[in-house]
């Protein structure tokens, strides 16, 4: 039986090389899992307002609006409506295949 606290012992001897991969695959599963839940409750905007915060680096969230949906779990022209919210409010600007973060503390707000 593995224990409780997110390890895992191996059932064949592994070098020491591949249990540190293991280790960090363990750790990264347990951040998305954790980014995941977080994303989770709220409404739509709210929703993606976090994602957005969360994904920004220097200010822009080079994604496509398909793969920001299928993060979200929702269909592309739901997201659409959300961003163009966003974006008419002055929060974002929306752009090919990346979205311009231009208020980060608005939006930040908004995701609450």
């Amino acid at each position: 039986m593995a224990p409780s606290d997110g390890t895992a012992a191996a059932m064949v001897p592994v070098s020491a090389r591949t249990a540190a991969r293991l280790d960090f695959l363990n750790s990264m599963t347990r951040s998305t899992s954790t980014r995941v839940l977080g994303l989770l409750g709220g409404s739509l905007t709210a929703q993606a307002a976090r994602l957005l915060a969360d994904e920004a680096t220097d200010g822009r969230v080079a994604l496509p609006q398909r793969t920001l949906a299928a993060m979200l779990g929702v269909q592309r022209p739901s997201l659409n409506k959300v961003l163009k919210e966003l974006e008419r409010d002055g929060l974002i600007r929306i752009g090919y295949s990346a979205i311009d973060i231009l208020d980060p503390p608005k939006l930040a707000r908004r995701g609450l």
